[in-house]
């Protein structure tokens, strides 16, 4: 059968990009907000910048497994090619294909768990899920374990390791344990799948939140969004774990496996991002607003001079120890709760929180 057509390598490729063009973005901007908005840098923030490098790793590799022959059938695989006078080019080795295939399940594993630390870090010290703190604690737990247990699995899973990529196919099924992985796979994608929906269900659920503004609720909808395609993505794996088996053209027929493998930290990541930007868009809302305006708005409400006596009678009455006698501005009926004008933007954030 001529295979020689059938070269899927593009479509990682393009995949690699559209995740990038995604979790760079978001997670620029989350340290801009914690840095520049709220300047605080908290525990949750500090795993996500471990989760970046370990996801910036995990998509290396894929990158270069991808230009060596991840996605294309093994036997068409050359390590150069000759075009006659044109000179030679780089077709694909296999050997490096699987090397960078397998080093980057071990940097999913841990990309995924520093992930799912890092939203148990989050929901553990939000107050609104302070009584679901225990669940939230033991779901990170049993997940870690999971995930440690299986990435020395994946790390032994041949004696010696460097049969996985062998470029002689007929060495592996000796020397790896693949029956066993693929339960192993099953059982992690499993815990994992379990440990998310648990922790997604948070979102869900402030977003349901009968009080919570339609702002607000409106800022939760790409959370949902992101975080629904991770679960599903982690689910789709499920379909495409036998695959893995097939070691004799391994390149190709893991290449369905290797997209959703892809998929799935990257949703994730980029949810766990956009739980942060509640400052950064209070921001940019008051950037936007005219303080002209407002200024014009509150002279037009300036009391009578009747009126300013009455408001300073009563505020001589009140008790100096209560906190809302605190003095006016006398010109105008604007309170103590009003929004002020005065500094930039991001100084006036500095008592905003979410």
């Amino acid at each position: 059968m001529d295979t020689t057509d059938e070269d899927q390598r593009f479509i990682l490729l393009l995949i690699i990009c559209f995740v990038l063009s995604l979790t760079i973005p978001t997670f620029g901007i989350r340290i801009y907000v914690r840095v520049f908005v709220r300047k605080m840098f908290t525990i949750d923030d500090w795993m996500m910048v471990i989760t970046s490098i370990l996801h910036a790793g995990f998509i290396s590799c894929m990158t270069v497994a991808a230009c060596n022959g991840l996605g294309a059938h093994t036997a068409n695989l050359k390590a150069v090619l000759r075009y006659g006078v044109l000179g030679t080019a780089h077709q694909g080795d296999v050997v490096v294909a699987l090397q960078f295939f397998y080093l980057s399940t071990l940097l999913y594993v841990l990309a995924f768990l520093f992930l799912r630390i890092s939203i148990a870090f989050y929901l553990a010290r939000k107050v609104d899920f302070y009584s679901y703190r225990p669940l939230v604690m033991i779901t990170l737990a049993i997940s870690t374990i999971a995930s440690f247990a299986f990435f020395f699995s994946l790390l032994f899973q041949c004696s010696p390791i460097t049969d996985y990529w062998s470029r002689v196919r007929s060495n592996f099924p000796g020397a790896c344990s693949q029956g066993l992985m693929t339960s192993l796979w099953y059982a992690f994608l499993g815990v994992s799948l379990a440990a998310d929906l648990i922790l997604s269900a948070f979102a869900v659920a402030a977003m349901c939140e009968r009080d919570m503004r339609w702002s607000r609720r409106l800022m939760l909808v790409p959370v949902n969004v992101f975080a629904a395609l991770s679960i599903a993505s982690c689910a789709t794996q499920f379909v495409y774990v036998p695959r893995l088996e097939q070691y004799e053209d391994l390149t190709w027929a893991a290449t369905p496996f290797a997209i959703f493998f892809l998929i799935t930290p990257s949703a994730g990541t980029v949810a766990a991002n956009l739980t942060t930007y509640g400052p950064w868009l209070k921001e940019i809302s008051l950037f936007t607003t005219q303080p002209s305006f407002n200024m014009t708005f509150q002279a037009a409400r300036r009391p009578t001079a009747a009126a300013a006596a009455a408001m300073a009678q009563h505020d001589a009455a009140m008790p100096p120890s209560r906190p809302w006698a605190r003095p006016r501005d006398r010109g105008s009926c604007v309170g103590p709760d009003d929004v002020e004008w005065a500094g930039s933007p991001t100084q006036r954030l500095s008592s905003i929180s979410i």
